[in-house]
């Protein structure tokens, strides 16, 4: 249906720009075809504000691609959003005779067809909404696509995927360390162990294990104490039930490390170092193992540090510091309670990290720490910050009981606090102590194309980092074999630009 009023302003510019061509030189001529084509080329959208739909609804930012004429906001509206009845401001860089808009396949309203004339029809964008301008002259049509997008998964949620779970090999307690290319899994199967190893770009993949059983070069140990597996420098390392270190010299082959007292416990490892403790008495001290310095005995323990039992150390980088951190969660203390503390090593020394005054997060026993991110949104133009974000999840508490929250820190580690219901564990996942947290980066495709005309590629391609939790013991004591995988969905979404 064409509108009187676009029909009145068509036959005014028409005859203005007759009267404007009358008064050119004979030489000049007029692309009238170009002209009417402009005159098709949408200037701005935006919804109308509604407030009972949205705040600021009217700031949020929508893509003109003239060359696929499509109108859509990149950035997807908050989950959730109702948008089965909004109003839209169209601007027009001239006058048309005609602009009309059809609703197809909606959810709540009937197909319609019906003339812009105004900002107060209100459209059910569930559907497919075409909106077709035909210029005042009359010569050329374009039919443009409006997509209003809405997340489909609220995007800062933290979600663990049941359906891309794997099982670790053996079936068995098996503890994992990464090395730079390489996840390694020891386990005990039956009386013997078992090294097995997958490349890091299969880890989703769960028939690319490759085990093999574990010989030792001097005589075997009464057992091997595997919570203490850890990586240095590419080189795998175990202490023995008595606290002997074994080295692998040459896979599968372990070799006791002669050298070496017996340790205590690993903490972790930095580069080529391990970082153990050592007990003499009832003291305890740090103690320092590198291929190089045969092992070094240090310090006391400083007050407030865990003895064992410690989350898995991970590694960081902060403005604090000039390389990375490794960074340690809760453990035993020397006294045998449950500690509340991060501590950090910079290569050199270690430093406990939180700020003591502040008890946002409880003494846990065997928890796992990882750093990760998160965003925050501003409702005014649902732009999105992001975060450096230090999450601990897991272990136990000092009464014995599974800890069920996760903490997080949005300060490298200094303030604590629980975080947000969507970053919370779902039920399904089984509450465990001694897990471990592993940080894979991912490459993700898509065929969607979500780029505006002036960017010169859509971006279909990005890396995702995948979180990946793996074994761990649950309430009753017993050892799981299943590695989960997580990811903050809007990571996992396509970027804009």
């Amino acid at each position: 249906m064409t509108s009187k009023l676009f029909r009145y302003i068509a036959v005014t510019v028409a005859i203005i720009a007759l009267t404007s061509s009358c008064n050119k030189k004979d030489n000049e001529t007029v692309d009238y075809k170009t002209t009417s084509y402009s005159s098709t080329q949408i200037q701005a959208f935006n919804l109308i504000a509604d407030e009972t739909v949205l705040a600021n609804l009217d700031s949020v930012f929508f893509t003109i691609d003239l060359d696929r004429c499509e109108i859509f906001n990149a950035d997807s509206l908050p989950y959730g959003t109702d948008i089965s009845a909004l109003k839209v401001n169209i601007t027009f860089p001239t006058v048309l005779s005609e602009a009309e808009i059809s609703v197809t396949g909606a959810k709540y309203h009937n197909d319609t067809t019906f003339s812009y004339t105004s900002t107060t029809t209100a459209i059910d964008f569930t559907g497919n909404v075409n909106f077709r301008v035909t210029s005042y002259d009359e010569n050329v049509t374009r039919n443009y696509s409006i997509k209003v997008n809405v997340h489909q998964l609220e995007p800062d949620s933290l979600y663990w995927n049941p359906d891309a779970t794997q099982q670790l090999p053996y079936s068995a307690q098996n503890r994992l360390a990464q090395s730079e290319t390489l996840l390694y899994s020891l386990a005990k199967y039956n009386s013997d162990y078992y090294l097995s190893t997958k490349h890091l770009d299969d880890i989703d993949d769960p028939d690319t294990w490759a085990g093999q059983r574990v010989a030792f070069a001097s005589g075997a140990p009464s057992g091997l104490n595997i919570n203490s597996f850890v990586i240095a420098d590419d080189t795998p390392y175990v202490l023995d039930n008595d606290g002997h270190l074994y080295v692998m010299t040459t896979e599968p082959i372990f070799t006791k490390v002669s050298t070496v007292p017996a340790i205590y416990s690993i903490l972790g490892t930095y580069d080529d170092k391990l970082l153990c403790v050592f007990k003499d008495g009832d003291s305890f001290f740090l103690y320092e193992y590198t291929p190089s310095n045969g092992g070094v005995m240090l310090d006391e323990v400083p007050a407030g540090f865990p003895v064992s039992d410690a989350s898995p150390m991970v590694y960081t980088n902060t403005k604090w510091a000039t390389g990375k951190q490794g960074i340690i969660a809760g453990g035993l203390l020397a006294d045998g309670n449950a500690s509340p503390n991060v501590w950090g090593y910079d290569g050199n020394s270690w430093g406990q990290i939180n700020d003591p005054k502040y008890d946002g997060m409880p003494a846990l026993v065997a928890p796992v720490i990882f750093p990760y991110t998160s965003f925050d949104t501003n409702t005014v133009n649902f732009s999105s910050v992001e975060h450096p974000t230090w999450f601990v999840l897991g272990g136990r508490l000092k009464n014995g009981e599974m800890n069920d929250s996760v903490y997080v820190s949005r300060d490298n580690g200094i303030l604590w606090l629980t975080g947000a219901d969507n970053v919370q564990l779902p039920s399904y996942l089984t509450r465990t102590s001694h897990s471990q947290a592993f940080i894979v980066n991912k490459t993700l495709h898509s065929n969607r194309y979500y780029a505006p005309r002036r960017v010169s590629s859509a971006i279909t391609e990005w890396e995702c980092p995948f979180i990946y939790l793996a074994g761990g013991k649950d309430k009753d004591g017993t050892w799981q074999n299943t590695l989960w995988r997580g990811v903050l969905n809007r990571l996992s979404f396509q970027p804009i630009f």
